[in-house]
């Protein structure tokens, strides 16, 4: 694959990225109170809400931001890559050991059944894989440059 399609390739992932992190940030922000009452509810996250409602928008923001910078866009993506696994397996602990799934998702994530949300983030995380495989190599890890 020329290096061209390479770079247009990540650059369409890191905007799917952006996209759905800024999105999501601000929905949790929008609905702060029911984001933090969910949360809450949760049997495996729920003694660390105080910390999680602010943690996990601020990640997404800042995630975003460093999607955006193209000398700090591979680190955007092992972030991107992290944060989708933990989400998803946080769905597959919840749907597997608790009897109360309660949905701290925000905006139209929340419509979605577990099912649907788990192959939406594993989407993701593939997404995230390929764009780390496949972006040239030059700058991995470099904030100063």
């Amino acid at each position: 694959m020329k290096e061209k399609a390479k770079k247009n390739i990540v650059e369409v992932i890191s905007i799917l990225f952006i996209i759905l992190f800024v999105y999501a940030a601000a929905s949790k922000w929008m609905a702060f109170d029911k984001f933090q009452a969910q949360l809450s509810q949760s049997p495996i996250i729920g003694p660390f809400t105080r910390w999680i409602v602010w943690i996990v928008p601020l990640a997404e923001l800042f995630l975003s931001i460093l999607l955006i910078v193209p000398k700090w866009q591979v680190m955007g993506l092992y972030g991107s890559f992290s944060l989708m696994t933990a989400f998803s397996t946080y769905i597959i602990a919840i749907t597997q050991f608790s009897e109360y799934i309660p949905c701290s998702c925000g905006g139209i994530l929340e419509h979605m059944s577990w099912n649907i949300h788990l192959l939406f983030n594993l989407c993701f995380v593939i997404l995230a894989s390929i764009a780390i495989l496949i972006r040239p190599a030059q700058n991995h890890f470099t904030l100063l440059e």
